[in-house]
């Protein structure tokens, strides 16, 4: 042996001297109940994680749909910005639109058709209110099995009426 190996024996049998290890006498029964969970455990575990699931999984059909309208809402209001520039520029409808609301020139990109239903001129002078012309402007959703399945639909007045759409 070498000095180093007949060194690093003596400091390991003091260490053991003064650090006896005292082993403990293990029974066969509780050396089998610490080796894992039983079946009826396991069981009631996952019981317990589906029961407690169960709500949260039902919540998520729900938020999904609260995405679609979301995101719905938010291309319409940008496509509305845009088809109150084009209206004052006094471009002839109907507009089209990409998914994410911006303006294209062919149908071949588009995913969206706005298109404005010229409404009637109303003279509110009981309410002390100048003439107004409502106009409906609806938003199709191209490319779907029916164009109904997503319009939009909404109503705009105008204090002049000449300053909106003039195509009757």
């Amino acid at each position: 042996m070498t000095i180093n190996a007949t060194f690093t024996a003596r400091i390991v049998r003091k260490v053991m001297q003064l650090f006896p290890v005292k082993r403990k006498a293990v029974s066969h029964c509780s050396c089998r109940l610490s080796r894992g969970f039983s079946l009826v455990e396991v069981v009631m575990s996952i019981s317990i994680v589906s029961f407690a699931m169960l709500p949260v999984m039902g919540l998520l059909g729900v938020g999904m749909n609260a995405a679609q309208d979301s995101i719905k809402s938010s291309t319409s209001a940008h496509i509305l910005q845009q088809v109150q520039t084009l209206v004052q520029n006094q471009d002839v409808p109907p507009f089209y639109f990409s998914s994410a609301g911006d303006k294209v020139a062919s149908t071949t990109e588009a995913m969206y058709e706005v298109s404005i239903q010229p409404g009637t001129i109303v003279n509110d002078a009981t309410k002390g209110l100048a003439a107004k012309k409502l106009s409906t402007i609806i938003i199709k959703r191209l490319g779907t099995a029916s164009p109904v399945e997503y319009a939009r639909t909404f109503t705009v007045t105008s204090q002049n009426p000449a300053t909106l759409w003039q195509g009757q």
